[in-house]
């Protein structure tokens, strides 16, 4: 008996110390976790605009107050999902599995994501710059604190709401109207319109909302307040609205109505009162929670709190422009100047710039050209550009070095690829398709941009309009032609009613050709129905639905992703005899459409070029309106008509530019 005891008692230490053996061995297999190495910190913002960034800003710097030098004792990697909500899930995701100690947030969609991908606490999370935890859906309980994630940490930054519009009805006491664009997905945005309307109530004025639902919304739904003769338009804690507050400044000013602001960088933008959290020191102390927690500490010894250092900047610029008085009390003109006082201290002062070294010999000018995906428009850009460069004299090699980069149609793939371009230190930087401007205008401050197939450079950030753009920006746009595209469907198909179309969801100048599509039928009595896609891999099974469906016709609106797999969609409409229409006219020589308005999109490379050459002898894109391409092109084909089952008017084919299939 004594004898199988100690059989028994050797046998289960022996599996102890076989587990305890690789336990071990495990954990020091786990990348970024072993014992004593740097860890590996995760840095996810939502978007690149100016409050994101100032958070980093902060957060970085309060690591390095800490003790933790990058390259040295921390990796800090970076992530943007650049305001597009499946990359900041399928950022998340890599986040959770790529072996990091610590993910820290800045933003509520970014908190919220990251905490649906890390449901199960692989990562400690720390997140800064959220407008109200506690709504944010992520575990949080205001009434019983103690009840979160383990390993959740972080502080909330509710924007000051009631004081902004105190300040306002101190700087116009007859304010009574204010009128608010606000994104009902966005439980940050829901959590400000709410404080929004008890300010209201609590002096009594009243707030006009228009809510929307996507960023391709707000035009219309801005005009909507204006016209209803507000005084003043109010921009609250709104991811997707605030991407637009320079177009916002200009419509309402253009009213005679100042914007309100509950972040302190929007006065730049127009902004008559900007009054919002300081996130450098929103970011700071997020930081200093992060590193808290790095050197040891729980995560959920960290209560959850309001952290906002407050910061007011007035733009008294737009003070002439205003339909009704509006005069700063002086408190608030003080306040104002302290807050700018604090911005320059040497603390938050940014280092000087290296000393130029002296002009050497000439070299060739560096040039990167970046693409979002693989598309007809973008090869035919890229085509007209290279042969009116040399039209133009310039010659590879020895006038011009260019580098082309394509991000494969993974808006995820935008920050690396711009970060990479910016490292190789280019002296110009082109780019085609709204997503990759809507980078570049983020990424690139210091060095000329010129872009060329974008439909609406408003949409990217590239300024207001075409005079009033980001001094570093210039370029084409190829918005299309939608009114003249309806009376080609009506000269073509005279009987129709009704017309189909695919188009991206997660891309702004997709959503923004549907709308504008949609509203030139439905001036001419016609509708249009419109589906969905978020990738290349669902285009197919797409279309197969639209031409099932009771339409008379596909009339498919430009899309990045859509053009490359052009090819299902003419499938689907042949099999189903539904007349295809489009806006590319390589779709009409081998795409296998039927008629194309298209823009020329080897002529807006060649424009393109024009602009290029300017820069490169030395012209400031500050001066340099952006234009419309300067060619239109119809073109048909007889053929794949028959093939859809109707047959191009004789009217279309004496006007057609180019013809294909005869």
């Amino acid at each position: 008996m004594l004898y199988a005891l100690k059989r028994l008692f050797l046998g289960l230490f022996l599996i102890a110390a076989a587990a305890a053996v690789l336990l071990i061995s495990d954990r020091a297999r786990r990348p970024g976790r072993e014992e004593g190495a740097a860890p590996r910190v995760a840095v996810f913002q939502f978007s690149t605009r100016d409050v994101l960034n100032d958070s980093v800003a902060g957060c970085l710097a309060a690591f390095k107050e800490h003790g933790f030098l990058p390259g040295k004792n921390i990796i800090i990697e970076r992530f943007s999902a650049e305001n597009d909500l499946p990359t900041a899930n399928a950022i998340a995701r890599s986040i959770v599995d790529g072996g990091y100690r610590m993910a820290v947030t800045f933003s509520t969609p970014a908190l919220q994501c990251m905490a649906n991908a890390n449901r199960e606490g692989k990562v400690i999370h720390v997140f800064g710059t959220v407008t109200d935890p506690f709504l944010s859906g992520v575990g949080l309980d205001r009434a019983r604190p103690e009840a979160r994630p383990k390993h959740l940490a972080g502080i909330g930054t509710f924007q000051p709401v009631r004081e902004l519009w105190r300040i306002a009805k101190r700087a116009n006491p007859r304010l009574q109207t204010v009128g608010e664009v606000w994104c009902q997905g966005e439980t940050c945005s829901e959590a400000c319109t709410i404080l929004g309307r008890a300010s209201a109530v609590e002096l009594g004025m009243k707030l006009i909302e228009a809510p929307i639902s996507s960023i391709a919304e707000l035009p219309e739904a801005l005009q909507s307040i204006l016209a209803r003769r507000v005084q003043a338009v109010w921009v609250g804690g709104d991811n997707i609205v605030e991407s637009s507050v320079p177009a916002i400044a200009q419509a309402a000013l253009a009213s005679g109505v100042p914007v309100l602001a509950n972040a302190a960088s929007h006065a730049a933008a127009g902004a008559l009162i900007s009054l919002g959290a300081d996130y450098f020191e929103v970011g700071r102390a997020t930081g200093n929670v992060a590193a808290e927690i790095l050197k040891g500490r729980a995560p959920d010894s960290f209560l959850v709190e309001n952290v906002v250092p407050q910061r007011l900047v007035l733009n008294l610029d737009v003070l002439p422009l205003l339909r009704e008085p509006w005069d700063i009390p002086e408190e608030d003109f003080v306040a104002a100047v302290e807050a700018a006082c604090r911005e320059m201290s040497p603390a938050r002062r940014a280092p000087p710039p290296a000393a130029r070294a002296p002009a050497g010999p000439a070299r060739p000018a560096k040039m990167c050209l970046m693409h979002y995906a693989e598309s007809m428009f973008a090869e035919d850009c890229e085509k007209g550009f290279m042969e009116e460069l040399g039209r133009l004299g310039f010659v590879r090699g020895r006038d011009y070095e260019l580098k082309i980069m394509n991000a494969q149609g993974q808006i995820i793939n935008l920050p690396s690829m711009l970060d990479a371009a910016v490292t190789e230190n280019n002296d110009l930087f082109l780019v085609t398709s709204t997503p990759t401007l809507q980078s570049a205008v983020h990424k690139i401050k210091d060095k000329p941009v010129i872009f060329s197939v974008v439909a609406n450079p408003a949409l990217a950030g590239a300024g207001p309009d075409f005079t009033n753009h980001v001094s570093n920006v210039t370029g084409i746009s190829t918005m299309v032609d939608f009114d003249g595209m309806v009376k080609i469907l009506r000269e073509c198909l005279p009987q129709a009613r009704r017309f189909g179309t695919l188009y991206a969801d997660n891309e702004d100048n997709s959503i923004f050709n549907k709308d504008q599509m949609a509203r030139a039928m439905r001036q001419a009595g016609l509708e249009l129905e419109a589906i969905g896609v978020s990738s290349q891999a669902e285009v197919v099974d797409a279309a197969k639905a639209l031409a099932g469906r009771d339409i008379d016709g596909i009339c498919q609106v430009p899309s990045n992703i859509i053009d490359a797999s052009f090819a299902g969609i003419a499938l689907a409409a042949r099999s189903n005899k539904k007349p295809l229409f489009c806006f590319v006219s390589g779709q009409v020589e081998t795409g296998g459409a039927a008629v194309a308005l298209s823009r020329d999109y080897c002529q807006s490379g060649r424009d393109m070029a024009l602009l290029a050459a300017r820069v490169l002898r030395g012209e400031s894109p500050a001066g340099i309106p952006i234009a419309l391409t300067s060619r239109t092109i119809l073109a048909v084909n007889p053929s794949n008509a028959a093939l859809c089952g109707f047959e191009i008017p004789e009217s279309i084919l004496r006007r057609a530019g180019r013809a294909a299939g005869r």
